[in-house]
């Protein structure tokens, strides 16, 4: 078998091209967060795939007992309930009353949860102080087919708020969601462009303090609306995703690739600052006979996109793109999934 000899030439060129957005898609205000909620609880009405024993009889004996009931946990041997963790996120400025998804899971030897109805379960906060309420009727998870684990709609009641008072702050905190020394500098030139040069001060690679001007002395939510509308471009990292799996490779359009030579199985890769006369001369006469390739490209993205057009295998590609890698051949981090 022949090797297919690909040259790709590499020539550094510019472009132009604007990638704001908004603040409010790269950061959030600091204190303004959801708070993780759990509970334990019991799902009954199951079709005999509940607990077989376990802590079950234990918590259906203190629920009978509630009711005015005695019953010895011995006596109880029901397939048709289940103990469950409930969790739940509650987002910030949700008011008593309001509702919040909740998900069951459950923590013994159950089959499934799905059409059982889940009894009214307190959910707690870290201080352990009660947040909301939870009951309803078990679902399954949309795309799973984890049996074990089920979804309700709206399923607590929000019993108490978050406190956060936001209207006795003369200043706010705002935190970058991936922090960066860039993006921290662009925002805090932005902010200060837009009102005085002081406004804003970068205190590290994700916090920004922000103060409240005057003309917004009495309206801090006008003020965080104004600030989460401004438009900056940050500074990303380039990044290659790889799902070994599936073969699917995502990466952004210039990544550049710097000259370097790689032999991969019967694939031969020569990338160059330049090709001189002969060598181009030589790389079209090949291509005619079928055993190697000439091609223009500069980026990672051509030369998956060559690879591809040559019937290289996803394992080749990804195999290739990390040696370029390892080798210093491209400066982007390689997430593998």
């Amino acid at each position: 078998m022949f090797k297919k000899i690909i040259y790709f030439l590499f020539v550094i060129s510019f472009f132009s091209f604007s990638n704001e957005v908004r603040l409010k898609e790269i950061s959030r205000i600091e204190g303004v967060r959801n708070n993780q909620l759990i509970g334990m609880g019991l799902v009954i009405g199951l079709n005999g795939t509940g607990d077989n024993g376990g802590i079950t009889p234990q918590m259906l004996s203190s629920l009978f007992r509630f009711f005015g009931t005695e019953i010895a946990k011995e006596q109880i041997n029901s397939k048709n309930v289940a103990v469950v963790m409930v969790t739940a996120d509650l987002p910030p400025f949700k008011k008593i009353g309001d509702t919040i998804d909740i998900k069951v899971s459950s923590v013994n030897d159950a089959k499934s949860l799905v059409g059982g109805t889940l009894l009214q379960t307190f959910l707690l906060a870290g201080n352990k102080d009660i947040y909301a309420n939870a009951q309803g009727t078990v679902t399954r998870v949309e795309g799973q087919n984890n049996l074990v684990n089920g979804f309700i709609l709206n399923g607590a009641t929000v019993e108490r708020e978050l406190e956060i008072p936001l209207e006795y702050k003369d200043k706010i905190t705002l935190v970058l969601n991936s922090p960066d020394f860039t993006t921290a500098s662009r925002v805090v030139d932005e902010i200060n462009k837009r009102y005085s040069y002081d406004t804003a001060k970068a205190i590290d690679a994700s916090k920004i303090e922000i103060k409240k001007p005057y003309s917004f002395s009495d309206d801090i939510v006008s003020f965080i609306s104004a600030i989460e509308n401004l438009k900056v471009n940050p500074d990303r990292k380039s990044i290659i995703v790889i799902n070994e799996k599936t073969g699917t490779i995502v990466l952004g359009d210039s990544i550049i690739v710097n000259p370097i030579a790689i032999s991969h199985g019967d694939l031969s890769i020569a990338i160059s600052s330049q090709l001189d006369a002969g060598e181009a001369n030589n790389s079209i006469e090949n291509e005619k006979e079928g055993s190697s390739v000439y091609f223009k490209g500069t980026t990672v993205k051509d030369v998956v996109k060559m690879l591809n057009a040559i019937g290289a295998t996803p394992n080749d590609i990804i195999s290739i793109l990390q040696a370029l890698k390892v080798s210093g051949a491209i400066d982007a981090e390689i997430k593998t999934m």
